[in-house]
């Protein structure tokens, strides 16, 4: 026997990112569910769809330049020879980075603007968004 329990669907606001010369950037969810979380890089400016959804990294390729070095010799030759200093000065660098409104939130905060600022992304009086990559 099958039981289905019963669900509820609510439409919710999205959460602001920020404002920006006359445009409103809200962040979109994993998968449309709150619960599931914010996406990190994937932004709206129609806070009723994230249909027109765009990547910052995409509208603003750089945006992230500023991280710190990575902490693997994978990605980072430097760490294979890394003095124990050096990675714990890393490892605090991306604390840093990674932490609530820390340097990761605000590249991101510096991309949007600049992505606004350069028309690579606008809000129309309908509100859709035109990514003109």
């Amino acid at each position: 026997m099958e039981i289905n329990m019963p669900t509820k669907k609510i439409q919710v606001h999205p959460e602001t990112m920020l404002v920006h010369n006359g445009a409103t950037v809200y962040r979109t969810h994993v998968d449309n569910d709150v619960d599931q979380g914010v996406h990190s890089y994937w932004f709206t400016l129609n806070p009723d769809t994230d249909d027109q959804a765009f990547d910052i990294r995409v509208v603003s390729p750089s945006v992230l330049d500023g991280h710190p070095p990575y902490l693997g010799a994978d990605a980072n030759p430097e760490f294979a020879t890394a003095t124990q200093e050096q990675i714990n000065t890393w490892r605090k660098q991306w604390y840093e980075w990674n932490k609530k409104d820390g340097g990761e939130y605000q590249a991101i905060r510096k991309g949007l603007m600049d992505a606004i600022d350069r028309g690579v992304v606008k809000s129309h009086h309908d509100e859709s968004v035109v990514p003109s990559l």
